[in-house]
């Protein structure tokens, strides 16, 4: 599961952007590198471990890209959510693993 576009973007960038008080558009850009449909459900795995991780945070950031390099927009994530997405188990797996 790639889920960030590391030629674009590192880990520590997300990190950072997650653990932050407040996003400013000073912040580097994080573009992910999986389905939209993969990352709603990280996003939904994850959401009680940040402040703010919501599709509509991330929109109004204006720091977070889609695989295909497109702003992300709360609608998008919305409509794409899917309790079993493309390699779930190997998503579980990694999710796991961060705790």
């Amino acid at each position: 599961v790639e889920l960030l576009n590391e030629h674009k973007c590192t880990a520590d960038h997300l990190v950072t952007i997650l653990t932050s008080k407040a996003l400013t558009t000073k912040m580097h850009k994080v573009y992910f590198g999986c389905e939209t449909v993969q990352l709603r459900y990280i996003i939904d795995k994850l959401s009680a471990s940040f402040n703010n991780l919501t599709p509509s945070a991330l929109e109004k950031s204006g720091l977070f890209y889609t695989k295909t390099n497109k702003p992300i927009k709360a609608q998008n994530l919305n409509s794409n959510k899917n309790e079993n997405p493309k390699n779930q188990p190997t998503i579980d797996n990694i999710i796991n693993q961060m705790k």
